[in-house]
């Protein structure tokens, strides 16, 4: 469970409006961030058009690296740490990421068209965020 890995994760049960069922997610934390069996995803789901005015919602088109079936929506505003335990399997890859800093970001950046950010906590927002976005000129 790597990095930029797209796996089918069991998101059940669910509270609330949490992103419910089993999904693709992207792996965003760290490879070796931390002693727990936990990694921090993004979930994805089916993408709709209106999405995209949603900042926190990005657009990923399927292909044969991803392994996805259907144009999904990233969406950075349900990210969360989840146990290991509810990692069904592998599907594909969004890219083979390089991790640089870059001011108060973690971009973990791609040679195809995606970079995952997490932003630190910062300007009146009280709690970190993660945000997925589809690079300029990609």
């Amino acid at each position: 469970m790597n990095r930029s890995e797209v796996w089918l994760i069991n998101l059940n049960p669910t509270v609330g409006a949490e992103i419910k069922k089993t999904r693709p997610a992207v792996v965003v934390s760290d490879d070796s961030m931390g002693i727990l069996p936990l990694r921090i995803i993004v979930p994805l789901t089916e993408w709709k058009e209106h999405y995209a005015i949603a900042p926190w919602m990005t657009q990923v088109v399927p292909d044969a690296e991803n392994g996805l079936g259907k144009t999904s929506a990233a969406d950075a505003f349900q990210v969360r740490s989840v146990s290991c335990e509810r990692f069904v399997r592998c599907i594909g890859k969004l890219s083979v990421p390089a991790c640089r800093k870059s001011h108060a970001h973690w971009r973990l950046s791609s040679p195809s068209s995606y970079e995952i950010i997490r932003v630190t906590a910062g300007r009146g927002n009280p709690l970190p965020a993660v945000c997925l976005h589809q690079r300029e000129g990609m």
